[in-house]
């Protein structure tokens, strides 16, 4: 996921500017290349939604790329 900004706007079903984690997850799995439980979207939208608003803005994508990979502690997703 963390090439999450780079699919943002894919995964934006209604162009709102945030990911929910319904559209995070239909985003993943119609895509193909990603299978995560739902336990790992939780940590998805755990580790980039820093507010805590239960969904993913564009700034929270942004600055979890900006984390790389780390952003889900040493043992990933």
């Amino acid at each position: 996921m963390y090439g999450l900004i780079q699919k943002f706007d894919l995964y934006d079903e209604n162009g709102d500017g945030y990911l929910t984690r319904e559209e995070l997850a239909r985003g993943v799995r119609d895509g193909g290349t990603l299978k995560l439980t739902p336990a790992e979207l939780d940590r998805v939208m755990k580790a980039y939604d820093v507010n805590g608003d239960g969904r993913i803005s564009q700034q929270e994508a942004q600055r979890g790329a900006e984390r790389g990979p780390e952003i889900f502690g040493p043992n990933g997703i």
